[in-house]
């Protein structure tokens, strides 16, 4: 069952990373997700004195709005979950593999999630890389860089938003039949994202309570994602929209 599900992920990312569209679309994600970031992390320790706590608190928030990129990376490896199986008439062949629904959703989620985790790693890297570079030997250190709510952000609250829109994602990809329909459905993870780094920035909530909530309901939700798509997922529906 693990080699099948390796074998469903090596397929998902190979035609993902075949698309000249699709690497151009990256190539462009990764320009904005990361010099706007940059941009903005210069600008608050300019302001700030170059204190390696002005540096926390820009990262806590432009971390996670260079989460984007990410999402986006997985997003279009997912909207193509079950859409690409029926453009290469390979739906029928997929649901006669002895697998469980469960199976078959796992295998589809995983390169898009391995693919999202990655591209998170390495924009997160650029962004602190960069920085350190550009401005680090100006840092005074009067605290600590990694503080319990950065830690959150980097190690758990972007990786998860990552695997609940690729749940999301994938879910839709089985009810409808194009690409780009289920893309569409990346907009809405977009903006709840968007609306959390706002509520973060300007609701009177100490960080580390609002990172500990939304963990909770980031959990929450990936779990209910999982359970509702694999109870809904209908092979006679996947196949009828072939």
């Amino acid at each position: 069952m693990v080699s099948v599900i390796g074998d469903l992920a090596r397929k998902e990312i190979l035609s993902y990373y075949r698309s000249k569209p699709a690497i151009i679309r990256n190539i462009l994600m990764l320009a904005i997700f990361s010099v706007v970031p940059i941009q903005q992390i210069h600008a608050v320790l300019v302001s700030g004195g170059y204190t390696a706590s002005a540096l926390t608190g820009a990262l806590e928030y432009l971390l996670l709005f260079a989460s984007f990129y990410a999402v986006v990376v997985s997003s279009t490896i997912s909207a193509m979950a079950f859409p690409l199986e029926k453009d290469q008439k390979t739906i029928e062949h997929l649901l006669s593999l002895p697998l469980t629904d469960g199976e078959i959703f796992l295998g589809k989620v995983f390169a898009a999630v391995i693919s999202g985790l990655l591209s998170l790693a390495f924009i997160f890297s650029i962004i602190v890389g960069y920085t350190f570079f550009a401005d680090g030997s100006r840092i005074v250190w009067d605290s600590g860089l990694l503080t319990p709510s950065l830690i959150l952000v980097v190690f758990l609250l972007a990786p998860m938003v990552v695997v609940l829109s690729v749940f999301l994602i994938v879910a839709v990809s089985g009810f409808v039949s194009s690409t780009n329909e289920a893309y569409m459905s990346s907009f809405v993870v977009l903006g709840v994202l968007l609306g959390l780094i706002f509520a973060k920035a300007y609701l009177p909530v100490e960080p580390l309570i609002f990172n500990l909530l939304l963990l909770a309901v980031l959990l929450t939700a990936i779990f209910l994602a999982y359970f509702i798509s694999v109870k809904t997922f209908n092979r006679e529906r996947l196949i009828s929209r072939a």
